[in-house]
């Protein structure tokens, strides 16, 4: 049964408010679907939060050292990613190509070494078009820069890869996943890549439904919001993996002696009603009263869909207080019960939906408690009429009626 919604601020997601085109994996290889919304409105009203690339700025040589990382733990990378005496990462392009003069085999072995990190083959793409080396890299490299072609220009190469479908679609998921795992220690080194960043994340939590990488992404958003960057597209598709548990994760932060860890931390979970963004409680208090909100109503959320591009604190989990009421579990999409009704029930929930708020609320943690405490005795309290629960509930939780 579907619970109505009057009583919450339940926005639907539509298409046109996800931000970035989808792309679907598929054996044919990556196409654009017909939810390419990420339009040149998008583009310019967000553009401004991220760095040029490199290619596209005049005069960079003195600037260029903001757009490269360096990953002193890999030694294969010495020529591209050794750290100079200021810490500041030579120019990798200028290293690949003063290598490929010399030795070219050395400088594609390079590429295709096993601890390469994306942002590195990112940066060098360019010149693997210019060195027309692209069927010398690895099956790992030409996936990986055949997804960031579609992704940022829809180009799509299906030569890339050739094998069956099942190997094609474990490939991609791998892949993907080495883009985002390495790729992340960059994140913020141009709009470009960020984008490759975040729909690769996307594809991996929406086509994928691989939930291993949401530490990661949460990781992510907090450093882009601590940098002043754009988080929207993330949050997005963290909240896609409709996965409530994670968010004990984002909870921790509020421990966090970082100002702004705690004020994301308390907009994302600003739905929580035992969270108040105004409040300046310890935030050990606040993560255990969240983590005790999250047991008791975990069976009886529901996902709206909600995200920041609706609401400046939106909500994207809901109570159904009508599941918690009768205590029955809920699909956490749909909204609907996993049992049918007797009719018992269905004449108890005639009668609580036409309750005011506060004591259809009084009545759903009632219920939710006595459960806990006593199945029995809630067996028998559930039995009666309403108006006797509420007599009960009442004097029980302390509440005048």
């Amino acid at each position: 049964m579907m619970f109505p919604y009057y009583q919450y601020s339940y926005i639907p997601m539509y298409k046109n408010m996800y931000p970035y085109r989808l792309a679907c994996i598929f054996p044919q290889g990556l196409y654009r679907s017909t939810e390419d919304v990420y339009d040149t409105h998008h583009r310019s009203m967000f553009s401004s939060a991220f760095p040029d690339h490199p290619s596209s700025t005049k005069n960079n040589h003195s600037s260029n050292k903001d757009y490269y990382v360096s990953l002193n733990s890999l030694d294969n990378l010495h020529p591209f990613d050794e750290m100079n005496s200021h810490g500041e990462a030579y120019n990798i392009a200028a290293s690949f190509h003063e290598l490929m003069k010399t030795d070219q085999e050395k400088a594609i072995s390079l590429i295709n070494g096993e601890n390469l990190p994306f942002s590195s083959l990112f940066l060098l793409k360019h010149d693997i078009e210019k060195y027309e080396i692209f069927d010398q890299l690895n099956l790992r490299n030409r996936v990986a820069l055949s997804i960031a072609d579609e992704i940022i220009i829809g180009r799509k190469d299906t030569s890339a890869i050739q094998c069956s479908s099942c190997d094609y679609i474990q490939t991609v998921h791998s892949v993907l996943k080495w883009m985002l795992e390495t790729g992340s220690i960059a994140d913020g080194l141009s709009n470009e890549y960020d984008e490759i960043l975040d729909i690769t994340a996307t594809l991996l939590i929406k086509v994928y439904r691989d939930k291993t990488i949401l530490p990661m992404t949460i990781d992510m958003i907090f450093k882009r919001y601590a940098k002043g960057l754009f988080i929207n597209h993330l949050v997005w598709t963290f909240f896609q993996s409709h996965d409530p548990n994670s968010l004990i994760s984002i909870a921790a932060r509020l421990k966090s002696e970082n100002a702004k860890d705690v004020d994301l931390a308390r907009k994302l979970l600003s739905f929580c009603p035992l969270i108040d963004i105004r409040d300046n409680a310890p935030g050990e208090k606040q993560y255990a009263a969240f983590v005790d909100w999250m047991k008791e109503n975990c069976l009886f959320l529901h996902f709206t869909g909600e995200t920041f591009q609706q609401s400046t604190y939106p909500i994207p989990y809901v109570i159904v207080l009508e599941a918690k009421y009768l205590y029955k579990s809920i699909d956490l999409l749909t909204g609907k019960t996993f049992e049918a009704f007797s009719e018992k029930e269905s004449q108890l929930l005639d009668v609580y939906t036409k309750l005011d708020m506060d004591t259809k609320i009084l009545l759903a943690n009632f219920s939710y408690l006595l459960h806990q405490k006593n199945i029995s005795s809630w067996k028998t309290w559930i039995q009666y009429p309403i108006a006797h629960q509420i007599a009960i509930a009442g004097a029980a939780m302390g509440v005048k009626q």
